[in-house]
């Protein structure tokens, strides 16, 4: 235990890196697929009326995924 102390790697650090991966991941399937279409088919041709939406919701989840990162280095920076 002491030595997960010493280098800062912990199951915290290691949980803190998944969620900012999950995170990013999230927001690139929102921003740039057609998560939100309704009917999502890939034979679906129908028009996107939810471009705007989809990418102000993906922006502001990878600005949370991005500001988790921060925390996450400030955090082992100050340790």
């Amino acid at each position: 235990m002491e030595e997960e102390k010493k280098n800062g790697i912990t199951f915290k650090f290691i949980w803190n890196i998944i969620m900012f991966v999950i995170y990013l991941g999230i927001a690139y399937l929102i921003a740039f697929t057609p998560m939100l279409l309704p009917y999502n088919y890939r034979a679906n041709d129908s028009h996107d009326d939810f471009v705007i939406p989809r990418i102000v919701l993906g922006v502001g989840v990878a600005v949370y995924a991005l500001f988790r990162g921060y925390r996450l280095l400030k955090e082992r920076n100050f340790k």
